[in-house]
């Protein structure tokens, strides 16, 4: 369909649209399928960014195989990801939840008692944690979370690694 509709001068911009559609709906269901098994006041941070990074997993390597990595679809798959991100059946009307979730998933991820914090895996679920960062509307409120995070884990001395904390804080500051 790529291929036929690529010929055809502004022929793939209904198919980008389509494209952007679709993703967006997934993402809004597999949010609304972690809703339905518990109470959206109290959505578990981990399952919440690893249901939203599945979603972007699948998308983004649909555009790098069946779109050729085609900025356009590209640039739907991010709008349809903000959108999801920011606006779900979790967030509700707060602009803040998303954010919330996403950093109380990263303090979790950068505690002493974390099993992955041992492991070299950290580094790649940091990494993956950003790409939800840059989805997000309002990185400032990321980073409010994030800090009070960072300086409680500070405080009591339950912070996994130095590199691990510094490399997050350049990302977040060099993105947002």
């Amino acid at each position: 369909m790529y291929a036929l509709l690529a010929r055809i001068a502004e022929g793939l911009e209904p198919l980008r649209k389509k494209f952007e559609q679709h993703v967006k709906a997934a993402g809004l269901g597999a949010v609304s399928k972690l809703i339905e098994a518990g109470d959206a006041a109290d959505v578990d941070p981990k399952a919440y960014v690893d249901a939203l990074l599945e979603i972007h997993r699948k998308n983004s390597e649909t555009v790098t195989r069946s779109f050729k990595s085609e900025a356009g679809f590209a640039a739907s798959l991010d709008k349809a990801c903000r959108e999801f991100v920011n606006r779900n059946i979790a967030t509700g009307t707060s602009s803040t939840k998303s954010s919330e979730l996403i950093a109380k998933h990263a303090d979790m991820l950068l505690r002493k008692n974390n099993k992955m914090a041992e492991e070299e895996d950290l580094e790649g679920a940091l990494n993956r944690i950003m790409i939800l960062f840059k989805h997000l509307e309002d990185k400032d409120v990321f980073q409010t979370f994030y800090t009070t995070k960072l300086s409680k884990r500070l405080i009591h001395g339950v912070s996994a690694s130095d590199e691990s904390e510094a490399s997050m804080i350049s990302n977040t500051g060099a993105s947002g």
